[in-house]
């Protein structure tokens, strides 16, 4: 999904000033499985989230600075930037909402522990989309634990008797068919499983990566993307796609020792890229993702992590 599709869907609900609905369900933690529970408002409350939610949508993820970039490509971590991670069998976070119909329960006090965040689904005649937000505890104000005074009739205060939960103006994702849009990566990783994605999509980048005879030893690789900290299999995540890899072995090998700055970075032996360091895999890496750019304008070389390629002139 680009970001002139993304608009046009969102668009679909967002129709000029005209009012779409919105249902609210909580979303509780139970047994490490998710559970939906309707979330009753009156028509006051349904009103103020529906403005704040487009407004939050609006600046936050259709603004024309905002980026809308593929999940392979989180190893960036640009700013004003959200991400498509595609929804797949594998990984389906959210498949909750398939069942939505089906809701019949009610979000009441006694679930206030278990629960993880909210859920919106906003629809205008056929179109529909998802959006959430996670609940943490600095939002919720248990009566339990203090003593809350509201001001009531004649300015005196009173104790408050039941507990609030704060609906901040904040979306962390959006779930628009098979796609989820977010910006708030680490959300997926901590909460919703996202490490084991990466990890399994940079062990396919290493597949690919042997496939081409470049390299017939996987075994660093696998080491490298294994580390606690995802920084590697992120890394490896994005170069699956890379252009560098339908160069063909002979040509690509002979390119390489061409090139002013890889020739001296990438070791070469019978033919094969040899990693015998993490240096070494970091220099591939790089290769891979062809990260060292030249300027013809100042014909000075950078190290350019993210970049855009550019129309023909």
């Amino acid at each position: 999904m680009n970001k002139e599709e993304l608009k046009e869907n969102l668009g679909k609900i967002f129709v000029d000033e005209k009012p779409f609905g919105l249902e609210v369900y909580a979303v509780l933690k139970q047994n490490n499985n998710l559970i939906m529970k309707k979330f009753l408002t009156t028509d006051e409350l349904n009103a103020r989230l529906s403005y704040l939610i487009k407004k939050v949508i609006e600046q936050n993820y259709l603004l024309d600075e905002i980026e809308l970039e593929a999940s392979d490509n989180i190893s960036d971590n640009k700013k004003n930037c959200i991400y498509d991670i595609h929804v797949t069998e594998a990984y389906d976070p959210f498949s909750v909402i398939n069942d939505y119909k089906d809701t019949n329960l009610q979000y009441d006090e006694e679930d206030s522990k278990a629960l993880m965040g909210f859920l919106f689904r906003m629809n205008f005649n056929d179109n529909h989309f998802w959006a959430y937000q996670q609940v943490y505890p600095v939002t919720m104000l248990k009566k339990s634990n203090s003593v809350y005074a509201v001001i009531g009739k004649n300015k005196t205060y009173d104790e408050l008797k039941k507990d609030i939960i704060a609906i901040g103006s904040r979306i962390d994702l959006i779930i628009l068919g098979q796609h989820i849009i977010t910006g708030n990566i680490g959300l997926l990783q901590n909460k919703f499983g996202f490490e084991k994605y990466i990890r399994q999509e940079a062990r396919f980048a290493i597949d690919i990566i042997v496939e081409t005879g470049i390299v017939t030893d996987p075994e660093i690789l696998v080491r490298f993307s294994s580390k606690e900290k995802l920084t590697n299999a992120k890394k490896l995540m994005k170069a699956k796609n890379s252009p560098v890899l339908r160069i063909e072995k002979t040509e690509l090998i002979n390119r390489i020792g061409r090139h002013s700055r890889y020739s001296s970075m990438i070791r070469i032996d019978n033919d094969e890229i040899q990693l015998g360091s993490e240096k070494d895999v970091n220099s591939f890496i790089k290769l891979l993702n062809d990260d060292i750019v030249r300027s013809e304008l100042t014909e000075t070389e950078y190290d350019s992590i993210s970049k855009r390629e550019l129309e023909p002139v």
